[in-house]
């Protein structure tokens, strides 16, 4: 031990702060949904699905909707219902106006209830999963062209394989 030391140096001065500083980690949003499909149950596949799904509809996050109202799957406002959705948002004249969002966190909740809502199964391939979005008439283009895109995010994305 040494002398000059003792216990006093384990001491702070009055005007020290023995707090520590809080470290805060931000998620992209790409980490988020997929931490939201895991605490909600969602299977390691279905998590890469969802995700490609949200970056297929919202242009990789970039599109008008998404920036503006945090609309990242294209949901419409529901007519009836529960949901997140703070309100329609209108796109277009006679068209029913789309979802708007206070947050990524709370359109992502709102496509699980969604999807529960309309008992859209979970499935073990995208390819069935987009069979299943299809039948229960969530998009309007062909079911091949919808998994070709889905498909390409889910090449190109690390986050679900990294988190």
């Amino acid at each position: 031990m040494n002398k000059g030391m003792g216990s006093q140096a384990l001491v702070p001065k009055k005007d020290e702060s023995v707090e520590p500083t809080p470290v805060v980690i931000e998620l992209t949003t790409e980490e988020r949904i997929v931490a939201i499909l895991k605490d909600s149950g969602f299977s390691h596949s279905m998590q890469r699905i969802i995700l490609a799904q949200a970056k297929h509809e919202s242009g990789g996050f970039t599109s008008r909707l998404a920036r503006q109202h945090n609309n990242i799957f294209g949901m419409k406002h529901p007519g009836r219902g529960p949901t997140y959705s703070r309100g329609p948002y209108a796109r277009a004249e006679g068209r029913k106006g789309y979802a708007s969002y206070l947050s990524i966190d709370s359109a992502v909740t709102d496509y699980i209830m969604y999807k529960r809502r309309r008992q859209i199964e979970n499935a073990i391939d995208a390819k069935t999963y987009v069979y299943h979005l299809k039948k229960k008439h969530y998009f309007e283009a062909k079911p091949d062209r919808y998994l070709r895109a889905v498909e390409r995010w889910m090449l190109s994305d690390s986050t679900v394989r990294n988190f």
